[in-house]
């Protein structure tokens, strides 16, 4: 009968366990090592990404019409105009913007980067946006301010951030309905104080408190047009694709887009797919028709029925 030495399977046990720990925590080390080195590039890129990221002038696309993150379109999806950083919606849109003349260029900015004021924010009188040469134009917290005369432009510069902010809010009217914070608390234009207004996107925007003014600075660009979004009425009474009716009120947001100001609504998604498609100039035809009252509107068939 075989006799074993315990003593010496023990030993050689134990060399095997060390030798395993010893090989596992080599293992986990450099798998360790990998992890970072492989998070590193990631982390590189995140930082190019971010640099590249430069906050255009315009809120949106001047080839779609769509809007656009001012705040988070990268790089690849701009050009320079006039020493301004002018966004797109899609990379395509370049080579469409890229064929315009610049009168042409020009005047597609003005649409999706508009003077915000009908009047002279220094004398009060009437001012034509559609004629104002550049040296009447200025640029106050993103937005271009349109002047009556030259005269003008010196008195506006001696101004302060506060007065000028005053004098703008003055002739704009407030364009919501409810907080676009609280999404209940009602807004009454005609009750709402100036310090509980701003000025986003050239449009007026009311608040029901001060707490609500501090939170919404807190937002990005992109959580700002969605809360503002819900708390504009649709503008149009009709379909601007289809040219069906559209019930404002039970509306789901979903079927909305913002189009150079105004809340537009959609009778369904595929409507909305459609109109992405289209450029600036088809969607301001499309709307003609849309926004007028159904009275007026021109009669066309339903999108269920065939024409004979």
């Amino acid at each position: 009968m075989k006799t074993y030495n315990l003593t010496k399977w023990y030993r050689i046990g134990g060399a095997v366990v060390v030798l395993l720990i010893m090989t596992m925590c080599s293992s986990v080390s450099g798998q360790e090592q990998g992890s970072v080195a492989a998070e590193t590039p990631k982390k590189e890129l995140s930082a190019q990404t971010e640099a590249q990221i430069v906050t255009v002038v315009n809120s949106y696309c001047p080839i779609t019409g769509n809007v656009i993150e001012t705040d988070r379109t990268p790089v690849e999806q701009q050009r320079t105009f006039k020493n301004q950083q002018v966004g797109f919606w899609l990379v395509d849109c370049l080579a469409a913007w890229d064929k315009l003349t610049a009168f042409e260029k020009d005047a597609k900015l003005k649409k999706v980067w508009p003077i915000i004021n009908s009047s002279c924010p220094i004398t009060g009188k009437q001012v034509d946006t559609a004629k104002i040469p550049d040296s009447r134009i200025l640029i106050h917290a993103g937005q271009r301010v349109g002047f009556c005369s030259t005269e003008c432009v010196p008195a506006w510069d001696k101004l302060s951030a506060s007065e000028k902010d005053a004098k703008l809010k003055k002739g704009l009217l407030i364009v919501n309905t409810f907080c676009p914070m609280t999404n209940r608390h009602s807004i009454d234009p005609n009750k709402v104080p100036d310090s509980q207004t701003l000025i986003y996107k050239g449009q007026k925007v009311g608040f029901c408190s001060n707490q609500c003014l501090l939170d919404w600075d807190k937002l990005s660009v992109a959580q700002k047009d969605a809360k503002l979004k819900k708390v504009l009425p649709v503008a149009n009474s009709s379909c601007p694709i289809s040219g069906d009716p559209i019930a404002k009120v039970k509306l789901p947001i979903s079927q909305t887009q913002m189009f150079l100001g105004p809340k537009i609504g959609f009778c369904s998604m595929d409507c909305i797919e459609k109109w992405n498609k289209l450029t600036i100039e088809e969607k301001e035809n499309k709307l003609k028709n849309a926004m007028l009252p159904a009275a007026k509107q021109e009669v066309k068939p339903a999108s269920h029925e065939k024409l004979e």
